[in-house]
């Protein structure tokens, strides 16, 4: 008797994962979270489960551990979110890996940013009637750019204007108060 058949040769689960650029963070302000985006494909002909890991300069965060499951030919996008904080700020390395491979990319965790307001006179004495031209040196000394609110208070006088700058930026903003023809001996603080 002879007893023919055929056996199917299948290529093992091979987990190959990539970092999605387009949709993971390139950088964040330190306190936030940094998204990575990883898509996971299964190469092989096999049904299995690996756990996807993720490294912050080389040291392995074990509460950023997902495990996938996937069958041959599969794919799956995992998405971490890794908590920054100060002690962070600068270039970090992140790391992805499957028991098959592994890959890298780099998130900038940026300083949160910081106004500082220096404000001047263009004159220490007006006669009533004119105009006191203040201006405000607005620096933002931070890493991140953001949005804020200048404002001039003095006497009964408010404006403000909104700023935007990136870190290290800074601009000037020009205040101007008429003052009243009967303001003779008066003083404005600011």
């Amino acid at each position: 008797d002879t007893v023919s058949g055929s056996i199917d040769i299948v290529n093992p689960a091979e987990f190959d994962v990539t970092i999605d650029e387009g949709e993971s963070d390139a950088s964040v302000v330190a306190g936030s979270e940094a998204t990575i985006v990883v898509d996971v494909a299964n190469l092989g002909d096999v049904s299995d489960e690996q756990n996807i890991t993720v490294a912050v300069d080389g040291e392995e965060r074990s509460n950023l551990t997902e495990p996938v499951e996937l069958g041959g030919s599969g794919n799956q996008a995992v998405l971490f979110d890794i908590p920054t904080s100060t002690d962070d700020i600068g270039s970090r390395s992140i790391t992805v890996a499957s028991a098959d491979d592994t890959a890298e990319t780099t998130v900038d965790v940026l300083e949160p940013a910081n106004f500082t307001v220096d404000l001047a006179a263009s004159q220490t004495t007006v006669e009533a009637g004119q105009t006191i031209e203040l201006t405000a040196d607005v620096e933002n000394i931070g890493g991140a750019e953001a949005s804020r609110e200048v404002t001039l208070t003095a006497d009964n006088f408010a404006d403000s204007e909104t700023v935007t700058l990136a870190g290290g930026e800074n601009t000037t903003v020009n205040f101007t108060i008429a003052t009243s023809a009967d303001a003779t001996g008066e003083e404005i603080t600011f």
